[in-house]
């Protein structure tokens, strides 16, 4: 029985494994190409494992872009590692990070210190479109509940972006959302 398992993996031919499947690739390249007419990123993790749904590519495809990183959910999350991970970012020169509850109707966060940051990183201008930002993050994170707490906070309105249990209810903005009159819109970047 103890030669039922093989000890080791014999590679006949390298170059015919993919390990980067072609989705992925094709899924970075349109972040790349979109992300260039964005004016902040915006890159929303879940505060319970905040490092597990990094890209380390994504620095290199949007370098020079302004960006925001949102740890959600920091309901579910320990608050003495969420302020220690957010402090320890901030000592590496990441000052850009903050950790809201998107369930929350006035996330305080979201109000008086996410929308500020937004302001100062396209140079204290908005320009008359509004500001464009890219929401970048893995299924399920809360991106949409992120879109709807900025709508409740500016425009008292109710769902722009369906939410479900299920990964993949949102697949992609397809139309303009508003979030704050003449200031930030989410654009369909295609």
């Amino acid at each position: 029985m103890a030669n039922a398992f093989r000890t080791k993996f014999v590679v006949t031919n390298p170059s015919a494994i993919h390990w980067f499947p072609g989705h992925m690739a094709k899924g970075l390249q349109q972040i790349a190409s979109k992300g260039r007419r964005c004016d902040v990123i915006l890159e929303i993790h879940d505060a319970r494992v905040p490092l597990s749904g990094r890209n380390p590519r994504l620095s290199h495809l949007l370098a020079g872009k302004p960006r925001i990183l949102v740890l959600n959910k920091v309901d579910l999350a320990d608050e003495t590692c969420t302020r220690e991970f957010v402090d320890a970012l901030r000592c590496q020169g990441k000052h850009h990070v903050f950790a809201v509850n998107s369930k929350v109707d006035h996330d305080i966060c979201i109000k008086n210190e996410i929308l500020p940051c937004m302001v100062d990183l396209t140079g204290g201008v908005v320009p008359q479109t509004g500001i464009k930002i890219m929401i970048l993050g893995t299924p399920n994170i809360g991106k949409s509940s992120f879109i709807n707490a900025m709508r409740r906070c500016y425009l008292k309105k109710s769902k722009a972006a369906p939410v479900g249990a299920l990964a993949g209810v949102t697949r992609s903005v397809q139309t303009k959302i508003t979030v704050r009159a003449h200031m930030i819109t989410l654009h369909p970047v295609s």
